[in-house]
């Protein structure tokens, strides 16, 4: 994983890359968190960092990235550490993209796109940490870990798509103290699109 030794090995640079998506590389990969073994994944892997909200990042045994949330979701996220990348330089949050609604009405899709990225790049010019812009931060990340930056990003949506709804899907069994089993979702993709959101994104 050359990507995340060129990360981790230099300070500033995950310092930035923290900051701008929400990714912190662990020093070494490790066993994920399992809560003391009461969730069972149905893949093998190691987690290779974390968000800000204690989610971890997955390097699954087919060498595709997985991502298990704190809140209970998983899936599969990318299929390698540049596709992971991508995404994460490239989109406000993956997690703004769950809505399963989005993927079946592509010109809703490229709609809910444009209003939420350009929010997001006003929330973090406002809210930034340092003097660098979104758009500064983004090329300087990009040129540094040899990133595509996206004028499609449609296209990286669809993929991301893609890429999280495939077989076999990664997901974990949880079972409670008293022996009650809950079966996660499978897919990162798989809310509805809640009246709340089309209402504050003007769809």
């Amino acid at each position: 994983m050359e990507l995340l030794g060129t990360i981790k090995d230099n300070r500033d640079l995950h310092k930035k890359v923290m900051g701008f998506c929400d990714i912190e590389i662990y020093p070494e990969i490790k066993k994920p968190e399992d809560m003391n073994g009461a969730m069972v994944y149905n893949m093998d892997g190691r987690a290779l960092g974390c968000d800000g909200s204690g989610g971890e990042y997955i390097l699954l045994n087919d060498n595709t990235i997985g991502f298990s949330s704190s809140e209970g979701e998983c899936g599969r996220l990318a299929e390698n550490e540049i596709e992971l990348f991508e995404l994460l330089l490239n989109i406000s949050s993956f997690f703004d993209y769950n809505f399963v609604d989005l993927y079946a009405d592509d010109e809703l899709l490229k709609k809910y796109m444009t209003k939420r990225e350009k929010d997001h790049i006003e929330f973090y010019n406002k809210n930034r940490i340092g003097d660098e812009k979104y758009e500064n931060m983004q090329k300087y990340l990009s040129e540094k870990l040899s990133i595509k930056l996206y004028d499609n990003k449609f296209e990286l949506l669809k993929r991301f798509h893609k890429t999280a709804t495939r077989e076999p899907q990664y997901s974990y069994i949880f079972t409670e103290k008293d022996g009650t089993k809950t079966n996660s979702e499978g897919s990162l993709i798989c809310r509805p699109l809640y009246e709340h959101v089309k209402k504050r994104m003007g769809l």
